[in-house]
């Protein structure tokens, strides 16, 4: 992958189907249409969800343009840590189709003395200029869909 940037999976969500796209709109539907697209090989399906291999990333993108859901973009090199889910639901709708989903609680946002996130939507958002990749975030999270680039 260039050095400037990082292809990333906004997904957490280990289920497939009708079900985790009647709440979550955003979810990676592990169809495997970014997998086809590949030709570097870089990026599979596994457990329902889109896993980029950045051993093998080139950063073409190709990926994240075949997505239908639109969960596969570049981030900066930058950016130290990121939210794993795109939904934009409440708590409970959430909880219900990704055990692994942001649902909105803040306690990231408390936790940040940085003011580096902020609650947008019912979904969490690190800014990556303000984020020093200390990590109370991503300990802190009761779900785990905020991790470490």
């Amino acid at each position: 992958v260039p050095y400037s940037k990082k292809v990333f999976v906004n997904c957490s969500n280990k289920d497939k189907g009708p079900a985790v796209t009647k709440v979550c709109a955003n979810s990676c539907i592990g169809c495997g249409l970014c997998q086809r697209t590949c030709k570097f090989d870089a990026i599979h399906v596994v457990n329902n969800v889109a896993v980029i291999d950045y051993t093998k990333c080139k950063g073409c993108t190709m990926c994240a343009k075949a997505c239908p859901k639109g969960v596969i973009a570049m981030h900066d090199r930058t950016t130290k840590v990121a939210v794993r889910c795109s939904n934009q639901n409440r708590g409970p709708a959430v909880k219900r189709v990704c055990s692994a989903g942001c649902i909105g609680c803040g306690i990231c946002v408390k936790q940040c003395q940085q003011g580096a996130i902020t609650l947008e939507n019912n979904l969490s958002r690190v800014d990556p200029e303000k984020c020093i990749g200390c990590g109370k975030c991503v300990e802190k999270c009761p779900t785990g869909s905020i991790r470490f680039l």
